[in-house]
């Protein structure tokens, strides 16, 4: 009997299952929206060694809960937490300290910067230890992604060959007395559907 229940017991955890106060099996589930944040971050580290894995989760520890971190990437709790209390090697120091210098640039340039781009600034302060690909892992385990600059987008057209109409102020605003010069504005709302246009002068 003792042997019997053993072996079905993985099975019985790996499906998470209890019963409800009828009597019937339910399964658990997770709140709505737990991890949904950290499956975008953690996903680009599914391949990656453990080690990396272990990186990523302690960077992101404030923020999600080790054990479900853990989960996702497929890796054990246990062995997340001998890794993180283990003596840290020389590389280890040196990406840390990579890493500080990474968050420096990336906050002082306001999260626009690329890994070529990191690279390149960090190269020229003399950052021997930045190369492309070490500072591309780097970033992408603690979620430091490029901010995509806002195109340009024009909002008059003035090549055309409409007719315009002649510019009497030539921004001389100034008048004499009442009723010499007026000035118009129009401001455009979207509700819903519809387009409301509201215009004044003055």
């Amino acid at each position: 009997m003792a042997s019997k229940t053993s072996s079905n017991w993985p099975a019985i955890r790996r499906s998470k299952t209890s019963t409800g106060r009828n009597g019937s099996p339910e399964t658990r589930k997770c709140p709505p929206g737990r991890g949904s944040g950290f499956s975008k971050k953690g996903g680009g580290v599914l391949c990656k060694t453990t080690q990396v894995k272990y990186a990523m989760i302690k960077a992101n520890k404030n923020q999600f809960p080790v054990g479900m971190m853990c989960r996702m990437v497929s890796v054990s709790r246990s062995g997340y937490y001998d890794w993180k209390h283990r003596p840290h090697s020389d590389r280890d120091k040196a990406n840390q300290f990579l890493a500080n210098e990474i968050k420096r640039v990336f906050d002082d340039e306001k999260g626009r910067p690329s890994s070529p781009r990191m690279t390149r600034r960090l190269q020229e302060e003399g950052k021997s230890l930045a190369s492309r690909h070490r500072v591309a892992r780097i970033m992408q385990i603690n979620g430091w992604r490029a901010k995509a600059a806002k195109k340009y987008k024009a909002t008059t057209n003035s090549n055309h060959s409409l007719p315009v109409a002649p510019n009497l102020l030539e921004q001389n605003f100034t008048a004499d007395a009442p009723d010499q010069k007026w000035v118009s504005d129009i401001n455009l709302y979207l509700d819903g559907r519809r387009l409301a246009v509201f215009s004044g002068c003055a």
